[in-house]
């Protein structure tokens, strides 16, 4: 199911009902794509005592789109995208980076500086959302008129809108925006969990990256990714089989030893926080009585998305939040294909404190994952085809939706 079907009918139809809505800074500085001079303003807003609701999520939003923009900025600054990617469809790749003619030379150092830098910019996010209370608020946001700075130029475009970066991972929802009306949503406290949950997740993203020494990848398939790597051992071919090629060779390369253990066991501590916020999120929405332009509804609520969330799929949300905490914690173990004993798996929680070394293929093929396995509970593919069905066949899809 596509999440932002019918984003802007129902947006459009739920405007027409609060003609008297009215914006605020926020809406202003988003768009003009001034993250920076946005997230000063609100700064010296919230140092006073007590700091509001409304400009404690507004000082978060511009810190979220303000990091995301800086990633897409360093991409695009060491030629990521184009023909450097030969191909491979890895999602942060997708990212909407325009075409630099004049890209810099990167370093595997100046790599890991890119998701450092966002590792850093969530964390703000994290401690600004953290210090909003129980007290409900409403910010409105037109979703259409979120601008960025794609190429760092410091020059905003007619085309440099933020939906692009949704358009880049699901193309289908074009049309949504082919319309000149306003697009709102009205985010509350249930959605400022929600995306603080988004920081710690994507936080734990660039922990598990950073956790790796990736030089000795990185200078053997650097060409793949970016238009100048240090060490450029090949040219990047058009060529179908090459490409085939090209991706075999690296997958077979991703043999990685751990150079920051605390960083990989860091990463689960990131995603039950995120699991926390989720349930955080959920108490806080389920017990809300407006229906305004919502984000993420309850089952008594109209969502702007067009999508529904029945008492049946929270309730289902609920036990996958159960079933992923208890695979974080060790509880509940990870069955693997090769091995056929149905009460045996992987232990994800000791795998993520104590992995030495990571070799791709022969965790795939069973042997890298022995030292790992245990008797337990093991996670039922029941349980995941239960949560299928009853998101329509596209849980994946709720999941990045309501988190």
């Amino acid at each position: 199911m596509n999440i932002l079907r019918h984003w802007i009918v129902v947006g459009v139809l739920l405007l027409l009902c609060l003609p008297g809505l009215v914006f605020g800074d926020l809406n202003a500085f988003l768009a003009k794509g001034d993250f920076s001079g946005g997230s000063k303003t609100y700064l010296e807003k919230v140092q006073k005592t007590p700091a509001s609701q409304e400009d404690l999520f507004s000082l978060g939003v511009l810190q979220f789109l303000g990091g995301v923009e800086g990633l897409i900025q360093s991409f695009h600054r060491y030629g990521m995208g184009g023909d450097s990617i030969a191909g491979m469809h890895v999602p942060f790749l997708r990212l909407p980076i325009p075409p630099n003619k004049n890209p810099e030379k990167i370093t595997y150092d100046q790599l890991r500086n890119i998701f450092e830098t966002f590792y850093q910019d969530m964390q703000q996010v994290d401690k600004t959302l953290s210090r909003i209370g129980a007290e409900e608020f409403h910010v409105s946001v037109d979703f259409t008129m979120i601008k960025l700075d794609f190429d760092g130029d410091s020059k905003i475009s007619d085309d440099d809108y933020f939906y692009n970066v949704y358009l880049a991972y699901n193309w289908e929802a074009s049309w949504l925006y082919e319309s000149d009306q306003p697009f709102i949503i009205t985010f509350d406290r249930g959605d400022a969990y929600w995306l603080r949950g988004y920081a710690n997740l994507l936080m734990a993203f660039c922990d598990v990256i950073l956790a790796f020494d990736g030089q000795e990848l990185f200078d053997d398939f650097g060409y793949l990714f970016f238009a100048k790597p240090e060490k450029k051992v090949m040219e990047v071919s058009s060529d179908g089989m090459l490409q085939i090629a090209d991706i075999v060779a690296f997958l077979h390369s991703v043999r990685l030893d751990i150079s920051d253990s605390k960083r990989l066991s860091r990463s689960r501590e990131h995603v039950l926080k995120t699991i926390e916020l989720s349930r955080l999120s959920w108490d806080a929405i389920i017990n809300e009585t407006d229906d305004l332009n919502e984000w993420v509804p309850n089952a008594n609520q109209a969502s702007v998305t067009g999508l529904s969330m029945t008492e049946e799929r929270i309730a289902g949300w609920s036990d996958f939040l159960d079933e992923a905490s208890g695979i974080l914690e060790g509880k509940t173990l990870i069955p693997h294909w090769r091995f056929k004993d149905p009460d045996k798996g992987i232990n994800l929680k000791k795998t993520l404190n104590g992995l030495k070394h990571f070799d791709l293929i022969l965790w795939v093929q069973g042997s890298g994952a022995i030292d790992y396995m245990e008797k337990g509970d093991v996670s039922s593919r029941e349980t995941w085809r239960r949560l299928q069905n009853l998101f329509q066949g596209d849980f994946v899809g709720f999941m990045i939706w309501i988190n």
